[in-house]
């Protein structure tokens, strides 16, 4: 850690040209996001020599997910620490060490770096406070859309046009495109969401014509400004049909009745239209008179 509590060598034994163990870094917490590219990695040791040009780099490499070194040694031996602390920095933004490194390897707690330092003078002290990196990635995958939906079809109502959208790291937003039956699509203004996880809910009033095709699709981004869209969508609009009702008990003229009495209506109800139309629903209402004569 940056808190000046330095890992030393100071014993009389260290002399030129021994090298010392290996000072391993591991354990970086990284939680770098599934779909990135690792552009590079930056690592930056402060290191000084306590005793006048005691030490100098033998070893600056990285630890794959198994803790095992991998890829460029990264040492600068012609370099001689200096006596007051200062960081050294190596590899960069752009530079993978050549170790070629995935986000499971800097996710791993095994990961990390490890420095080894060679005795410049006789009776070398050496001290390091601490060693940090950086992971520079480029987020390349494109929002994930499933789940597509619409909740009807009929001529001149709302529809609502549903999509679920994921991404790995943010979503930013989206644009809904649209075809009212007419052939020609527009685009609505771009809508904000945010979330590795989301919906896109748009509601339409869809034209009155019966039997009209409707098209449209979705374009999202993310955080990153990665790119997609769904595939293209399309209904059929439906309309309404006729709705036939015919009582066949009791028939008209059929009596009337006295006392406690168990009366049966059937009803035939049918709907008539074309496939997909609509005719409501059917409620009813049981009257009865208290005499004989109509409505009384």
């Amino acid at each position: 850690a940056d808190d000046a509590a330095e890992a030393q060598i100071t014993a009389a034994t260290y002399d030129s040209p021994d090298i010392s163990f290996r000072l391993k870094a591991q354990n970086f917490g990284f939680t770098i996001p599934v779909g990135v590219t690792i552009d590079g990695i930056t690592v930056e040791i402060d290191r000084r020599s306590i005793i006048a040009s005691s030490g100098k780099d033998f070893r600056v490499q990285l630890l794959d997910a198994t803790g095992a070194l991998v890829g460029d040694n990264k040492s600068v031996p012609a370099t001689i620490w200096p006596t007051t602390s200062t960081i050294a920095t190596y590899g960069g933004a752009a530079d993978t060490w050549n170790a070629v490194p995935t986000q499971a390897m800097v996710n791993d707690p095994d990961f990390g770096v490890v420095l080894s330092a060679q005795a410049n003078i006789a009776n070398a002290d050496i001290g390091v406070d601490f060693i940090r990196v950086n992971v520079t990635y480029t987020d390349t995958q494109a929002p994930k859309w499933s789940q597509n939906t619409t909740n009807g079809t009929i001529i001149g109502t709302f529809i609502q046009h549903s999509v679920n959208w994921t991404d790995n790291i943010a979503l930013s937003g989206y644009i809904f495109s649209f075809d009212n039956g007419t052939g020609t699509f527009t685009n609505d203004s771009f809508v904000t969401f945010t979330g590795t996880q989301n919906w896109s809910n748009v509601s339409k009033v869809v034209n009155t014509t019966k039997g009209a095709t409707i098209q449209w699709r979705i374009y999202a981004n993310d955080s990153t400004n990665n790119l997609n869209s769904t595939s293209l969508f399309n209904y059929t609009t439906t309309g309404y049909g006729t709705l036939n009702v015919s009582i066949t008990n009791p028939v008209d003229s059929s009596g009337y009745f006295t006392g406690n009495t168990n009366l049966t209506v059937n009803a035939t109800v049918s709907c008539v239209g074309s496939a997909g139309d609509v005719c409501g629903t059917v409620s009813t209402t049981a009257r009865y008179n208290l005499s004989a004569n109509p409505d009384t």
